[in-house]
């Protein structure tokens, strides 16, 4: 009898700006730095994430909560340019 693999479901992810804050920071730091994972764990922690959930930034583990974190960071800067362009005009 075949054996049934069981794949985790992705949950939805909330970024919260305390997240965001620390991912933002962490895109400062060199990838194999202490600080780097130190900043990771942080991370982790604010968005509650699963122990499977690790490391962040794996395309077999989190891919989806890392994508969202980029998604989040871009819209970020977006929303401050605009913000920006806005306050000078």
């Amino acid at each position: 009898m075949p054996l049934k693999r069981r794949r985790p479901l992705q949950r939805q992810v909330t970024i919260t700006p305390r997240a965001l804050q620390i991912f933002l920071a962490m895109q400062q730091l060199e990838r194999s730095s202490d600080a780097w994972y130190d900043r990771h764990a942080e991370l982790h922690k604010e968005l509650a994430c699963r122990p499977w959930e690790y490391p962040l930034d794996s395309a077999e583990c989190a891919a989806h909560i890392w994508d969202a974190l980029e998604n989040a960071a871009e819209a970020a800067e977006l929303r401050r340019r605009s913000e920006t362009a806005s306050a000078t005009s």
